[in-house]
């Protein structure tokens, strides 16, 4: 399941960057054109690839070697905090001064 997750993240993060669906970005479709002028959406989407791909290949890294690495029983929790610390990082700089005009 979590190869599946792993590869929709990707895809996903891929296509809001290559055909600039700013619209599922949470919060810009909401902006007033005021507010999305200070935004470089451009950088935002690109680390929204950058981050879903770092999120996709470290749950198929854990996917793959959790028998290895003695995790068979914690697979699900280990998957559930790369996804919420991924999108906690992605969150928090991508409302830094750097994404902004």
């Amino acid at each position: 399941m979590g190869y599946w997750i792993a590869i929709f993240l990707m895809v996903l993060g891929w296509a809001i960057e290559r055909f600039k669906l700013y619209a599922l970005i949470a919060g810009y479709n909401t902006m007033s054109k005021e507010e999305k002028a200070k935004v470089k959406i451009e950088d935002v989407a690109r680390l929204m690839r950058n981050t879903f791909f770092g999120i996709g290949a470290v749950l198929i890294f854990v996917e793959y070697f959790s028998a290895d690495l003695g995790l068979e029983g914690y697979q699900a929790m280990m998957q559930s905090l790369v996804v919420v610390v991924g999108v906690l990082v992605m969150i928090i700089q991508s409302n830094g001064e750097r994404y902004k005009k």
